[in-house]
């Protein structure tokens, strides 16, 4: 957001990231299983699907280049 000023921007990708960096610290770390979160995972990766649904218009403003950005006061 501090970057580019955009919001939905910033929410897709940290709805994106949060799955990735889950995976990640589940095969990273030995108190984390799998077999116990396996059901946070599943939800984890269905989030940025939401979330891509609930921007798909400020996706496409985002590809035109009218999406509003935030002002800095």
């Amino acid at each position: 957001v501090l970057k580019s000023r955009y919001v939905s921007l910033a929410s897709i990708l940290a709805s994106m990231t949060f799955p990735v960096l889950l995976i990640l610290f589940i095969v990273l770390r030995d108190t984390w299983s799998f077999g116990r979160l396996w059901p946070l995972v599943i939800i984890a990766l269905i989030i940025p699907g939401a979330v891509l649904i609930r921007h798909r218009e400020n996706i496409e403003r985002l590809r035109q280049g009218t999406e509003n950005k935030i002002t800095q006061r």
